[in-house]
């Protein structure tokens, strides 16, 4: 994570860091609302995108977010998640920014040196649809999906 955060060095500007209404602290729901809305045009899902980053560096799951929504946002909170949601501003995909990414109910670490699994890579995964087919040019089998590695290794999984 940390390569990937080092890599975005474009100044941050306090993105959810603004003062809340009436004085008081920001709060976990204001943060959410405030990044979804800055991250609008930055992708196609602004408010998944924001909980995902205000999840990773909270440490909480993103239904843990919806319970802690009155709960103040530190300081120290609000600049690691200004950073995160600076990244994916100048388009850095959320796994790259969190280091992690679930993958047929596997959390998979990411970093940039390796492809994103993309949502629609896990209906390969399914036996039926991955299947070993003979190549017509002599060198034996080949898989006949992308991703057969990691489709492999979420069917190794599963069998577990």
């Amino acid at each position: 994570m940390d390569g990937a955060r080092s890599s975005l060095q474009a100044p941050i500007t306090p993105l959810v860091d603004a003062p809340s209404t009436a004085g008081a602290p920001l709060t976990v729901a204001a943060a959410l609302q405030r990044a979804a809305q800055l991250l609008t045009s930055h992708g196609d899902s602004p408010r998944l995108d924001a909980e995902i980053l205000l999840g990773s560096v909270l440490g909480v799951s993103r239904s843990a977010l919806i319970v802690r929504g009155a709960d103040p946002v530190s300081a120290e909170t609000r600049r690691a998640y200004d950073q995160l949601i600076a990244g994916r501003m100048q388009g850095a995909p959320v796994a790259y920014l969190t280091g992690t990414r679930e993958f047929w109910s596997l959390e998979l670490d990411v970093t940039p040196d390796v492809l994103v699994p993309r949502p629609e890579t896990e209906v390969l995964v399914e036996p039926e649809a991955c299947l070993a087919v003979g190549s017509r040019s002599g060198h034996g089998q080949r898989r006949h999906c992308s991703g057969a590695r990691l489709g492999a290794a979420a069917r190794a999984h599963d069998r577990r």
